[in-house]
């Protein structure tokens, strides 16, 4: 398992499933690191697949939302595949609202996620 500042990493069944370290991601400089570190993850040549879980946040920004478009861009671009799970019904309404429902694949939890990415 690798740690960074902004998320944890953990290998399972061959999907990397990275949880957010702070319930609230709204402070651009957080903002920035958890993107930086995403991207990072996104253009390491062992993962692939990748699930975003979003257990136990509670707010998202919208420059985080920035930065996951870019994620999931780059990701598509890496041949990678990305699925979000576990949104807070809160969150999940920002994504319908601005139709990014559409644009990422969510699924509401882990195990439905790991077995979309499979």
């Amino acid at each position: 398992m690798a740690d960074t500042e902004q998320i944890t990493v953990e290998d399972k069944e061959g999907v990397s499933v990275v949880r957010f370290t702070s319930n609230k991601i709204l402070d651009d400089i957080i903002v920035q690191k958890f993107g930086e570190e995403l991207l990072h993850l996104i253009e390491g040549e062992s993962s692939k697949k990748v699930v975003l879980d979003f257990d136990g946040v509670e707010f998202l920004s919208s420059a985080a939302l920035g930065h996951l478009i870019k994620v999931d861009k780059r990701a598509k671009s890496n041949e990678a595949k990305m699925v979000l799970c576990n949104i807070r019904d809160s969150i999940y309404e920002v994504f319908a609202i601005t139709r990014l429902d559409t644009v990422f694949t969510i699924k509401p939890s882990l195990e439905l996620a790991i077995a979309e990415i499979g």
